[in-house]
């Protein structure tokens, strides 16, 4: 019990040290200035935004998280792009293999005969609470009348991928995760910004004048462009094999030890 702590500690410095050295001085800082870790309160009195509930009462707003999920699962509500077809019933069947990995304790790999893999529920646990915290931040902004975007949740999105595959992983091992994979890099390929002209699209906010400069290079160039679609084909493709080479290669029922 003693060596799995030590070993828990070593590996909970050498992951979360190198993050505390490089991110926390900025908390620190703002603390020192505005009086809070995230220095929200500063800046919504800077913009004048007055509160709009409490915390508790923005975390049940249905509406309010339907629309964050809609605008995350979009690569640009700007350009109109749809979100990947089939997205809600893979998020459902991921959640499910998530309730039953939890469960359960055990995991969609199998490492012998019949026995699958186990999964920690601590770790688990963990990345259900970084979900969590973000989703709580999230609502202490909206709260104390912070703008509404989807961006906010991107610190999430790492763990949410992961809880994701380990979800679809457990219902049809490497099977889901495969064809989950090939369909995200099939959606990519079709909303890559081909014939895109940043200089003439028009945001609501702007009030008919261009978008900022800052904005306009995100389409990137030709070269720039092509090399995405070398990555996402290259990449899903490699991913895609890899499952499939470790379902031909998984042990059966009758495999030997």
């Amino acid at each position: 019990m003693r060596h799995r702590g030590s070993a828990a500690a070593i590996v909970g410095i050498a992951g979360l040290g190198p993050a505390a050295v490089l991110f926390a001085w900025f908390y620190v800082r703002n603390w020192h200035l505005y009086g809070d870790f995230a220095g929200s309160e500063f800046l919504l009195d800077r913009f004048e935004r007055e509160a709009r509930a409490s915390m508790l009462e923005v975390l049940s707003w249905g509406h309010l998280w339907t629309d964050l999920y809609h605008k995350l699962m979009s690569p640009s509500p700007l350009f109109a792009v749809k979100a990947p077809p089939g997205v809600n019933p893979a998020l459902v069947l991921a959640v499910i293999g998530v309730v039953i990995v939890a469960v359960l304790g055990r995991a969609g790999d199998m490492v012998g005969p019949g026995v699958r893999a186990t999964v920690r529920r601590s770790a688990l646990a963990l990345c259900v609470t970084i979900v969590l915290v973000v989703g709580v931040t999230v609502a202490q902004h909206v709260a104390g009348g912070g703008s509404r975007y989807a961006r906010y949740l991107l610190p999430a999105l790492g763990v949410s991928a992961a809880l994701a595959a380990i979800g679809l992983d457990r219902l049809v091992p490497r099977v889901l995760p495969a064809v989950a994979i090939v369909l995200m890099a099939y959606w990519a390929l079709l909303n890559v910004p081909f014939g895109v002209d940043p200089s003439a699209e028009r945001r609501p906010r702007d009030r008919g004048a261009p978008m900022p400069e800052i904005l306009q290079v995100l389409p990137g160039t030709p070269g720039l462009r092509a090399a995405a679609v070398v990555l996402i084909v290259v990449g899903g493709a490699a991913l895609a094999v890899s499952l499939a080479a470790a379902v031909m290669s998984r042990p059966g029922p009758n495999t030997p030890d």
